[in-house]
């Protein structure tokens, strides 16, 4: 189970790591027009279409629960598996101490395992503000390995700063090296035009969900989406 607001996951995972696992600069090949999204994506897009949608192994459902919904149905086992990261961890195991559960990355029917990602939120000055050297005083605060090290352990996300070790939970552990070594994607950073194209995907995927679109014509609108804001 998902929620309504990342009902596209799986999908792009699967590209991911059918295409990206392939060709890391893909996505890149669209933004400069040597490719197109109906060249790249509509293979994933109907693997997944079949193999989740058409075998009803995902349900309509989704559409209609937000992500405090879904976890809470995780924790009390109505629902198996959802798709997750660190941020979840504080609240499955305040919700559910005793609960016995591992997390595992997506792949290929080839084995191959594109990690998803997002940058984590930065620390910026304004130009604005009237306290500048406050500011820059916390900043050089904030960057001392044991300021990074805390940080990381409050967030639980991987922090890419050399000479920094850490240890991550421990469902999350194995996967610290991926982080490390840049066996992860981020697809919202890839995108040229990026929150348009990603509005349009998620709304595409919803569509398809209940039926409202065909899973072919996704790619399609992402490139006509692309166009549109390009001009």
């Amino acid at each position: 189970m998902d929620d309504a607001d990342n009902v596209h996951n799986l999908a792009q995972d699967l590209y991911q790591c059918t295409v990206i696992s392939q060709d890391p600069e893909a996505d890149q090949k669209i933004n400069n027009g040597e490719l197109t999204y109906a060249e790249v994506y509509t293979e994933p897009l109907v693997k997944w279409h079949k193999d989740m949608i058409e075998s009803e192994l995902y349900s309509q459902a989704s559409l209609g629960m937000n992500s405090d919904q879904v976890i809470d149905m995780f924790v009390s086992g109505a629902v198996a598996m959802f798709h997750g990261g660190p941020w979840n961890v504080a609240t499955i195991e305040d919700k559910n101490p005793d609960m016995d559960y591992d997390i595992f990355g997506l792949s290929d029917s080839d084995g191959n395992c594109v990690l998803p990602g997002a940058v984590n939120i930065g620390l910026s000055i304004s130009t604005s503000t009237e306290h500048r050297e406050a500011c820059r005083t916390f900043l050089e605060f904030m960057q001392r390995d044991e300021n990074i090290l805390k940080w990381q352990e409050i967030t639980n996300n991987a922090i890419i700063v050399d000479g920094i070790d850490y240890t991550m939970d421990t469902v999350f552990e194995k996967f610290k090296e991926d982080a490390v070594t840049g066996n992860f994607y981020l697809p919202q950073i890839a995108w040229k035009n990026s929150s348009g194209i990603y509005k349009e995907f998620l709304t595409g995927i919803q569509d398809t969900i209940t039926g409202a679109d065909t899973i072919e014509n996704i790619p399609v609108r992402l490139d006509e989406k692309q166009a549109e804001l390009s001009n």
